[in-house]
């Protein structure tokens, strides 16, 4: 049930047991007293006819009274009948007696005995016919009641608008506000704030309203900070990680990152058969770009030789910078005729290229050991070790070529690169 509902429905409610009282049991005790009061006037102007009568009476004027009871018949019109008789109850007028007829409720019979010093000279009859007067009371209810009907009609109407004005409008406002608000709008119109309860509760509405949109404006900021911080303690993280496996010169994968990437990719050869291919790759010439034209120039060069190398791997490839001049290719999921054309093709370009410093250009090298990881490969040092002498092996058989390792390569392995990879893998 709605608010404008619950108000006006007590209203009608007391304005219906209104009516039904004064119908019912107001009006009838009116009519009862103005009947009464009726009776009591004609009671009183009966006891003035009854006194008039009295010297016609001792006097025995019987004629004169015969005309004063003729003049009160035409006279009163709502008499209908006049009887006097003696203290002996004999008819004095009229000459012969009153015809009662039906009970009528209209028909009212008033007697007034006719006295003189306390001694009765006759008795005064009047039969009076109140039914105009019945009916002028029954047009008087009516009229009172369309009356009462209007003015309650009138009185439900003004305290309906007024409650309409005063009470639901502003709470609906409210309703309206607080819809909004749970939904995070703070631009809802409240009602102007009067000097009663409504108006106390509009007050209190937008204190809270203000409170919490300040709350909100704290909360947001709170989180904007907290959301700032995280960012950074991820950038951060993102940072520390990135140089954690990269190397801060050239920005390719570093040795810790690339050893875990080659552990891994044995793993996976022992767990599915798999075969990958792992190129060692030392610079031929690059000290005499130091000593030529110092180590800035050789970090140069460094960092040139990385976009050029990528040019020749594959997407998932892995190039890794070792340390010095080394640099590592791990090549998953590749035969090893595959790998060797690679490593031939990383020779190749780095023979190709002229690097350019102020007025020298110098043309460099690449030595390429190439080594084979298979499901029987034994550890990440051996992985190592065996690339390593290899390269060695491309070296000392006159640099700027490839060298796949070999079984019958394990002499050369222990005695040139064996001790020297072992100290620098991290298990």
């Amino acid at each position: 049930m709605s608010l404008r509902a619950k108000l006006f429905l007590p209203l009608l409610v007391f304005s219906l047991l209104l009516v039904t009282y004064v119908q019912f049991a107001w009006l009838p005790k009116f009519r009862a007293f103005v009947i009464e009061q009726d009776e009591r006037h004609q009671t009183a102007h009966l006891r003035s006819v009854a006194e008039g009568l009295v010297p016609l009476l001792l006097e025995n004027q019987l004629a004169n009274v015969y005309d004063n009871l003729d003049s009160l018949l035409e006279n009163n019109p709502h008499w209908t009948g006049i009887e006097l008789v003696d203290a002996n109850g004999e008819l004095l007028y009229p000459l012969d007696p009153l015809s009662k007829g039906p009970n009528d409720s209209g028909i009212v019979t008033l007697q007034q005995p006719v006295t003189y010093l306390d001694h009765t000279l006759g008795t005064l009859t009047v039969v009076i016919n109140i039914t105009g007067d019945l009916k002028a009371i029954a047009d008087m209810q009516r009229y009172f009641m369309v009356a009462l009907l209007l003015i309650v009609f009138a009185f439900i109407l003004a305290i309906a608008i007024v409650l309409e004005w005063v009470v639901r409008r502003p709470l609906a406002q409210l309703s309206v506000a607080s819809d909004r608000l749970a939904k995070g709008h703070f631009d809802a119109e409240l009602p102007k704030p009067k000097q009663d309860e409504v108006g106390r509760l509009v007050e209190s509405f937008a204190l809270m309203r203000n409170a919490i949109q300040s709350y909100q404006a704290d909360v947001g900021k709170e989180i904007e900070n907290h959301k700032r911080t995280a960012e950074a303690l991820y950038e951060e993280k993102e940072r520390f990680s990135y140089h954690a496996s990269h190397d801060a010169l050239t920005g390719l994968i570093n040795r810790r990152e690339f050893e875990h990437r080659v552990g891994i990719a044995m793993d996976r050869a022992r767990q599915d058969g798999s075969m990958h291919v792992l190129l060692y790759l030392d610079l031929d010439q690059f000290k005499v770009v130091n000593d030529t034209c110092g180590h800035v120039a050789g970090d140069e060069l460094l960092r040139k030789l990385g976009p050029l190398l990528e040019q020749k791997i594959r997407g998932g490839d892995t190039l890794a910078r070792l340390g010095g001049d080394e640099f590592g290719v791990l090549l998953e999921f590749c035969p090893p005729d595959k790998g060797v054309d690679i490593a031939n093709q990383l020779r190749e370009i780095i023979q190709d290229y002229r690097f350019a410093w102020e007025d020298n250009i110098f043309a460099i090298g690449a030595s390429i050991g190439v080594v084979v990881i298979t499901p029987e490969s034994n550890s990440l040092a051996s992985i190592l070790s065996a690339a390593d002498a290899a390269c060695y092996a491309a070296k000392d058989r006159g640099r700027n070529r490839v060298h796949i390792y070999q079984v019958d390569d394990s002499e050369l392995a222990r005695r040139k690169g064996e001790m020297q990879w072992v100290s620098r893998v991290t298990k």
